[in-house]
C-alpha cells in the first residue's frame, strides 16, 4: 500500500442485508490504501447484526470500531458518532457511506490525491447515480438510467444498470471519460447545489471547526448533507465531485428495506432547511443567479419548495 493520510470509512448500516454484504464485499476488494474502518449498526436486527459483529476484514484495516445503536437514531446521528470516532483516532479524512453502494477499483487513492492537491475543498463526492452525472456522451443521466432498474436485488440490479456494457469496469470507464470531456476532471458545487451523503470524503480539519458532520436539526433522514454543503460554501470553503471515479449507488435501500415513510420524513427536514436558509433561498430567487456547472441549478430549490409543510 502507498502511504496516505489517516483516512475512516463509516460504513451506516441499517438492516438491507444484502445490500450491507454487497457494500462491504465491494469496499474490500477495491481499497488500496490502509484504512480505518468503522461500522455502524443503526438498530439493524439480528441477522444484520450477527453479520456485522462477526465480518472478517483484510489487512490494509488497520482497525475496525463496531458501533451498535440498539434502536436507529437516524442517519445524521450516526455520521455523527463515526465523526466523532474519527477525531479520537485522529484522521484527516473520513469517507461516509451508506450500505448500499458498489466501488470501482481506486476509489479512495483518487479521492485522497485530489484533495490533497486541493487543500481548500471540505466535502467531496465521486461521480454516482445523479441528475447532475452523465452518461452515453451527454444524452443521458446516470440518474435515468437508475430509475429505469427493475431489479431488486444487488447482482441483478447492477447488471441491469450497466447494460448493454459488458462489465462494470467498463461502465465506469465510459462514464467518467463522458464526465471529463463535459466538466474537467473535477467541478465545484455551487449553492443551490450540493453534494450527497451517501458517499462522502470529509476534511477532518474543516469539518472539526463545526463539531459535527450532521446538525442536530438534521439528525433524521433526510437534508443533513445539504445544510452542511451550504455551511460551507458560507465559510468560503469549497465542495467538489470528482469526475475520474465512480461509486455506484443503489438508493434508500434502507428505507424500503425498513418501511421507512421518507416522503414525510424528507417533508420535515425540507421545511426545517428553509427556514434556517430562507434569506439565501429567496435572495438566489430574486436575483435569479444560475449555476451553468449543472444541467439542471435549480432542482434541489423545487424538492425544498415542493416538499415543505405549508407555513
Amino acid at each position: 500500500m502507498n502511504s496516505y493520510p489517516k483516512v475512516n470509512v463509516v460504513v451506516v448500516c441499517w438492516n438491507a442485508l444484502q445490500y450491507t454484504i454487497c457494500t462491504l464485499d465491494s469496499l474490500f476488494k477495491t481499497i488500496d490504501v490502509d484504512i480505518y474502518l468503522t461500522i455502524i449498526d443503526n438498530g439493524s436486527d439480528n441477522d444484520t447484526r450477527k453479520y456485522l459483529s462477526n465480518l472478517s476484514v483484510p489487512v490494509f484495516v488497520k482497525n475496525i470500531s463496531y458501533i451498535r445503536n440498539e434502536k436507529n437514531l437516524g442517519i445524521g446521528a450516526a455520521y455523527n458518532q463515526g465523526f466523532f470516532q474519527s477525531v479520537v483516532i485522529g484522521c484527516e479524512y473520513t469517507v461516509f457511506c451508506n450500505n448500499d453502494l458498489f466501488f470501482s477499483k481506486g476509489w479512495l487513492s483518487k479521492m485522497l490525491e485530489f484533495m490533497k492537491n486541493n487543500r481548500d475543498v471540505a466535502l467531496l463526492n465521486p461521480l454516482r447515480p445523479s441528475c447532475n452525472d452523465y452518461f452515453d456522451n451527454n444524452r443521458y443521466t446516470t440518474m435515468d438510467k437508475l430509475l429505469k432498474v427493475k431489479s431488486n436485488n444487488p447482482t441483478d440490479e447492477l447488471k441491469d444498470f450497466i447494460k448493454p456494457y459488458l462489465s462494470f469496469e467498463k461502465f465506469c470507464n465510459i462514464t467518467c471519460a463522458t464526465n471529463i470531456d463535459a466538466f474537467g476532471v473535477f467541478r465545484y458545487v455551487n449553492f443551490p447545489d450540493s453534494l450527497s451523503s451517501c458517499i462522502c470524503m470529509a476534511r477532518m480539519s474543516i469539518l472539526k471547526k463545526y463539531n459535527y458532520f450532521a446538525n442536530k436539526l438534521f439528525s433524521q433522514y433526510g437534508s443533513e448533507d445539504i445544510d452542511l454543503c451550504w455551511t460551507i460554501l458560507r465559510e468560503g470553503y469549497k465542495c467538489a465531485i470528482l469526475n475520474n471515479t465512480y461509486v455506484h449507488h443503489f438508493r434508500h435501500k434502507s428505507v424500503k428495506d425498513n418501511d421507512l415513510d421518507y416522503a414525510t420524513s424528507l417533508k420535515y427536514t425540507n421545511t426545517i432547511l428553509y427556514n434556517k436558509w430562507k434569506q439565501d433561498i429567496l435572495s438566489y430567487i430574486k436575483t435569479g443567479k444560475k449555476n451553468i456547472m449543472i444541467p439542471n441549478p435549480d432542482w434541489i430549490l423545487n424538492k425544498i419548495l415542493e416538499n415543505k409543510y405549508e407555513e
